[in-house]
């Protein structure tokens, strides 16, 4: 009887743990890929400011032209191959052109600003536009090229203060149209971001159950004590996720961001699952063109049933790098000191340490494959209840071209606790299974609301078969409002 009561309260804190925990898996996924694709997606509202020139010509007007072996004459064609954006010459020419003992180094700094900007070397381009402007402070179109520079490298407080001046000078309509372009964009990158999410959802065995059945007691080969996993719950309910985010500029490429994220489920008629969960922090940010990183103390508070479950602080670090036009990958790592309550926890305080990383690639320009791997580790006072993660994710994203916005992820993780658990008999160790699909048509807009169906199936595989093994399906549909 007494090996019965250990596995009766073992159930109850599983069932709060691992709904938890797996509400929290599922989010993280879906926080890291989101957070990729809105960094997409402005980038390329960002490039298109850019592009009222045509790029990569090779001829001129369908023209072949003869470039005499003079200062001048090279000079002049180098100028053109800048305006023209024809950098496989403008190379060329400027190879020739410093040669020249009587060349210009306004002309030769102009140039090889350009041709850094090109490269996506930022930092030397403004170097030389810089040094250029030293010395020919009126020239216009080196102020505008510095000022996009400045933007590109996301340096928002400089590139602003040059774009105002900017608007003091006689310039071209276009010209001013291209300006406001940009300080509108500026103003958009220092303005609050807001994303809120509202949907009905249906969960199928919401409580986890295995649906098994063990002998605790057997007599003669026979079964006298049999006890079976409670009947499955299905319920229907409701769901928000709410973000919000602001990012500071201080200097150059330095400022201060904050962000919160606070998202939920409700069960009008089975409110004991009901969970919230709130998270926050506010530190210091670097951000240019290819990196971003943040760190920051974190605060997170969640509750379970209408009560807490858990508070905790920590620290948050965010790496973000890009290293080539297809190719970009993220690092999140956490610490957090957690305190539990008593009421719905074994354990008192853990200790949890997290760490996601992940690699994209833009497979096709409607294709991006992504794939990471996660890690974390669970202490306690109580071994029994520290574990190990690791796992991999695996997805991809597919925008058709009839408008639907398809992603498919899965998540694989091994969980190995760290001591012998005597009422089961086993050191547990847990292998998971999370598959999700994202399906959304940006074009149904209405307002500024989208809605995106969510499909999610999870399979826990566990050596303590009849207290943590469990299948579980749920169905989402959502309407997100970015405001």
């Amino acid at each position: 009887m007494k090996k019965r009561y250990f596995i009766s309260i073992g159930m109850l804190y599983w069932l709060i743990g691992s709904t938890a925990q797996a509400n929290t898996q599922e989010q993280d996924a879906l926080r890291l890929w989101r957070q990729h694709s809105q960094q997409s997606a402005q980038q390329q509202q960002e490039q298109s400011i850019n592009s009222e020139q045509p790029r990569n010509e090779i001829t001129l007007e369908g023209e072949s032209f003869n470039v005499e072996d003079n200062v001048e004459a090279v000079g002049q064609a180098l100028y053109i191959a800048l305006n023209r954006q024809l950098w496989q010459y403008a190379e060329k020419f400027l190879a020739q052109y410093e040669h020249f003992p009587n060349r210009q180094p306004q002309l030769v700094w102009f140039a090889k600003g350009a041709l850094a900007r090109e490269h996506g070397d930022l930092t030397e381009a403004e170097h030389y536009y810089r040094t250029l402007l030293q010395n020919e402070p009126d020239f216009l179109r080196g102020q505008l090229d510095l000022a996009r520079i400045l933007f590109e490298n996301k340096k928002n407080i400089e590139s602003t203060a040059l774009f105002q001046q900017l608007t003091a000078q006689p310039l071209p309509d276009g010209v001013r149209l291209t300006i406001h372009d940009y300080q509108q964009a500026l103003q958009e990158r220092e303005s609050w971001q807001h994303s809120l999410a509202i949907g009905y959802q249906y969960n199928q065995n919401i409580n986890q159950s295995s649906q098994k059945e063990v002998c605790l007691l057997y007599k003669e080969e026979q079964c006298l004590i049999n006890r079976r996993s409670p009947q499955p719950i299905n319920a229907h309910g409701w769901r928000y996720d709410f973000n919000t985010q602001r990012r500071m500029s201080l200097t150059g490429n330095h400022g201060l961001l904050f962000y919160l994220n606070g998202y939920g489920q409700f069960y009008p008629r089975q409110g004991d699952y009901n969970e919230n969960t709130v998270k926050t922090y506010s530190g210091y940010s670097f951000l240019n063109a290819k990196t971003e990183i943040t760190v920051a103390p974190l605060l997170e508070y969640n509750t379970f049933g209408n009560h807490r479950y858990y508070h905790g602080w920590g620290v948050h670090l965010d790496w973000t790098q890009t290293i080539s036009p297809r190719h970009s990958w993220n690092l999140q790592f956490e610490h957090k000191k957690l305190q539990y309550s008593q009421h719905y926890s074994a354990f008192n305080k853990a200790d949890i340490s997290s760490l996601f990383g992940t690699w994209y690639y833009l497979f096709t320009p409607q294709t991006t494959l992504f794939g990471g791997i996660d890690w974390s580790s669970r202490r306690t006072a109580d071994d029994t209840q520290s574990y190990r993660m690791q796992g991999v994710r695996l997805g991809f994203n597919y925008q058709f071209d009839f408008g639907l916005n398809a992603t498919v992820l899965a998540l694989l993780r091994n969980y190995n606790y760290q001591g012998y658990h005597s009422a089961l008999e086993v050191t547990r160790k847990d292998k998971q299974q999370i598959y999700l699909t994202v399906l959304k048509v940006p074009s149904w807009n209405f307002k500024g609301i989208t809605p995106h169906l969510i499909l999610k199936h999870t399979r826990n595989r566990s050596n303590a078969d009849y207290a943590y093994s469990y299948k579980q399906s749920e169905v989402q549909l959502n309407f997100e409002w970015r405001f």
